[in-house]
């Protein structure tokens, strides 16, 4: 029976990936398009308040430097947007160098995924894992929400152990 093995740190750049990815693939298309429609509106509508607001209170500035407080507004409204992602990042650093985040052994083998950390054992089968992803950095498996992920660079052959993954868990969903 081939077993993969992998004992690394928290990587909280490739928890971030994971977290990414096993949204998108656990959502419905509706939470995704109301996810769009809110960076959307932090996006656009935001910044046409704010330039509403600029033209009420500076009417003469505004007029003279349009252009100028045009594409303030907007960077405010997409910084307001991207602090999503930089929540996000935070996130992944806090489950990356928290006490089960920050070391981990993880056992892949066609009886399922099994993650150690020094506090904790975990072991799922593949008919419990909903989703079985690659990112840049990762591959990872989703049960009940949660992604559970090994850094590509503690495997030896990431490609393989993907396949032999995707191939166990679609074995399980067939059965």
């Amino acid at each position: 029976m081939t077993t993969y093995i992998a004992e690394f740190e928290g990587d909280h750049k490739a928890v971030l990936q994971s977290m990414f990815a096993s949204g998108n693939a656990i959502t419905s298309w509706r939470v995704k398009i109301a996810g769009f429609i809110q960076y959307l509106a932090m996006g656009f509508i935001a910044p046409i308040g704010l330039l509403g607001l600029a033209m009420f209170f500076f009417r003469d500035f505004v007029r003279d430097n349009t252009l100028l407080v045009s594409l303030v507004a907007f960077a405010i409204g997409w910084g307001i947007a991207s602090l999503t992602r930089l929540i996000y990042a935070e996130l992944a650093k806090s489950c990356a160098s928290s006490p089960f985040g920050a070391h981990q052994r993880v056992e892949i083998s066609e009886n399922g995924f099994v993650l150690r950390s020094r506090n904790s054992h975990w072991q799922t089968g593949w008919a419990d894992i909903s989703a079985v992803l690659e990112t840049k950095r990762a591959l990872c498996v989703v049960a009940s929400g949660v992604a559970l992920y090994v850094p590509k660079a503690e495997l030896d052959d990431p490609t393989q152990t993907f396949s032999d993954m995707q191939r166990w868990h679609k074995a399980s969903v067939f059965a």
